[in-house]
């Protein structure tokens, strides 16, 4: 079985990274590795690496939020003001 390995050069482009590729047999991985060349491109980052933002809020109506604090049986959950309900429910 070959493995694909990069390292920093020219000569091919992946992930739109310019850089040098080989293949190799498993067995010659380990030394390929300790030399310098790399499983993904330099520079390349996967996306769980990249994803460090925090997940996109959603924006609740007024009446969702008391519908909410109503199915989790927040006292008071038709009377209260909504930003107090709305931190009851983070809580």
């Amino acid at each position: 079985m070959a493995c694909v390995l990069y390292r920093e050069g020219v000569g091919h482009v992946e992930h739109g990274i310019e850089c040098e590729m080989t293949t190799c047999e498993v067995e010659h991985l380990e030394g390929l590795l300790a030399s310098g060349w790399l499983v993904n491109p330099p520079g390349y980052e996967t996306a769980l690496a990249t994803s460090t933002e925090e997940p996109a809020r959603v924006e609740l109506t007024d009446q969702e939020i008391r519908e909410a604090a109503k199915e989790a049986g927040i006292d008071g959950w038709e009377t209260k003001r909504i930003n107090t309900l709305r931190k009851a429910l983070v809580s």
